[in-house]
């Protein structure tokens, strides 16, 4: 993935989660991944085609995501309704980061039809290929650990 489309899949995170959580990310120095701290870390996906084939994917740390929810919905954190659509609402946002980044990436003209997100496992294997993967971005969304990446290698 280019510098340029890792930039951009940075600010779209960030915008995303300021929008829509009331979360604010800031960008990690990837230098230093031994200290990246994941309690717990919870991976999700998105396919999409159309003008290309790709996916956009994040690692979160589970707590996370019931904080998202509760931001979203307007509740507090220990709400049933925030603990129900925790992972729902963690796809919806990749949902939106997805969007975001393709019409940011690839302009308004091309068109893509996007997978239902989905979750995936992650192994400590897995992880540490994010981890050591020159295409993930690193942000902290709060006081969270956040890992993203946008595979296309038609458009990155």
């Amino acid at each position: 993935m280019s510098t340029e489309t890792k930039e951009i899949l940075a600010e779209v995170v960030g915008e995303v989660f300021e929008a829509m959580a009331f979360m604010f990310a800031d960008p990690l120095n990837a230098d230093s991944t031994d200290e990246v701290e994941l309690d717990q870390p919870i991976e999700v996906h998105l396919e999409f085609v159309g003008a290309a084939t790709g996916e956009v994917a994040i690692v979160v740390p589970e707590g996370m995501c019931q904080e998202l929810a509760a931001n979203i919905l307007g509740v507090e954190p220990d709400d049933e309704d925030a603990v129900a659509k925790a992972l729902d609402s963690l796809k919806e946002i990749l949902n939106v980061i997805c969007g975001n980044a393709l019409t940011r990436v690839a302009g308004e003209e091309p068109v893509f039809n996007l997978n239902i997100p989905k979750t995936g496992e992650l192994t400590e294997e897995t992880l540490a290929d994010w981890l050591h993967d020159e295409d993930t971005v690193f942000l902290m969304v709060d006081d969270f650990t956040l890992l993203a990446r946008f595979k296309c290698p038609d458009l990155c």
